[in-house]
């Protein structure tokens, strides 16, 4: 495990760099049919050192998440919006580049993220907006516990065009007790 931030079954996150970028870029370009039309990500190094700079700011948090086996990027999961205050929340985002033979790293990893973001950050909310037509996405944010809260027409604008999102929702709170009865 290189630069392992937190570790779960067989997968671990750990922060992108520099070093990352090629197999990022590849990992992109091989499952673009199974990301489009619900991600659009770096499809060249110099989208990839754009996407690792927005780490950079104090309101997102960016993981790779890796095979322990090997250390394969086997997806990633973004905190993105993060606020303090009153709020204490994030907006979480995730993609897989497992294509169509899923192996549960992406589901390790966004728990993992999740546990980070209520204990290390010491967020209070963690939202997830998922495009109704990514039944993969959505049975993830059911399996991490979210609940959905509403639908948004035209929410978010992806690849030019406005999107409808269902808005799904985890507590910290919520997280804990589910975590204690498991």
């Amino acid at each position: 495990m290189r630069r392992a931030v937190a570790a779960r079954g067989g997968s671990y996150l750990r922060k992108p760099d520099e070093r990352d970028g090629r197999e990022f870029v590849d990992a992109v370009l091989r499952h673009r049919r199974h990301l489009e039309p619900y991600v659009y990500a770096a499809e060249s190094i110099s989208a990839y050192r754009s996407w690792t700079a927005r780490g950079d700011r104090v309101d997102a948090e960016q993981f790779l998440v890796c095979r322990r086996d090997d250390d394969t990027i086997a997806g990633f999961v973004n905190l993105n919006n993060m606020t303090g205050g009153a709020l204490q929340s994030a907006a979480l985002g995730w993609a897989s580049f497992a294509g169509d033979r899923p192996r549960g790293h992406l589901t390790d990893g966004v728990k993992m993220v999740i546990e980070v973001a209520f204990t290390q950050l010491r967020l209070h909310r963690l939202e997830a907006n998922v495009q109704p037509a990514n039944e993969r996405s959505r049975q993830l944010a059911i399996r991490c516990g979210f609940r959905q809260e509403g639908f948004s027409p035209r929410y978010l604008q992806i690849d030019g065009e406005w999107r409808d999102h269902e808005r799904w929702a985890l507590l910290q709170e919520d997280w804990r007790e589910r975590r204690n009865r498991s």
